[in-house]
């Protein structure tokens, strides 16, 4: 579920993924983040498990610098907040963080402008709905959140788009207001 792809070329391909391992209901399911990866253009996959926790509950945006340095943020499962994972050797290994403990996102968009430059934002559908923006400069050592907009908003499909440090944009819906539901929020 929740899919993100990457090509780093015609042959390396990169995959994020929720994986579900069903359980009688939704509700006491088993939820994993995986990631899938191909150096032979998808004729065969490599799947690792990113938390091995089973701390997962779908919603997945991932981005890559170079073929090394991997960048995934997921939800939490069932209110255990927003997550963020970073491999330095291609998906081998991962170092997972919680930037959000206790909120559930539906929407996750994640955008790295460099190997130490990361920004997140997710909506958040607990009351009140939110939407969250996360930001790294030094490699998801240290993050800086804020809300963007927390007031009246009900919707999700949190998308971010940075082309470079200083410029990001944010875009939401916000099914709220009267008139036209998308939003959209501007830093730098």
């Amino acid at each position: 579920r929740w899919p993100s792809i990457h090509a780093v070329d015609a042959n390396t391909i990169l995959i994020g993924y929720d994986y579900e391992q069903t359980g009688p209901t939704w509700d006491t399911s088993v939820y994993e983040t995986r990631f899938a990866k191909s150096v032979d253009g998808g004729n065969s996959w490599a799947i690792t498990r990113v938390d091995v926790n089973n701390d997962a509950a779908g919603v997945t945006s991932m981005d890559v610098i170079g073929s090394n340095n991997i960048f995934v943020a997921y939800a939490g499962d069932r209110g255990k907040g927003l997550k963020f994972a970073k491999s330095i050797d291609s998906g081998a290994n991962w170092q997972i963080q919680t930037l959000y403990a206790t909120d559930d996102y539906w929407s996750i968009s994640l955008d790295a402008i460099d190997a130490n430059t990361t920004f997140i934002a997710a909506h958040d559908i607990l009351s009140p709905q939110k939407v969250d923006f996360a930001k790294s400069t030094n490699g998801g050592q240290t993050w800086t959140k804020e809300i963007i907009v927390s007031e009246g908003t009900q919707g999700h499909s949190a998308s971010l788009s940075a082309p470079n440090q200083n410029k990001i944009f944010v875009s939401f819906l916000n099914f709220m207001s009267s008139g036209d539901f998308l939003k959209m929020a501007v830093y730098g």
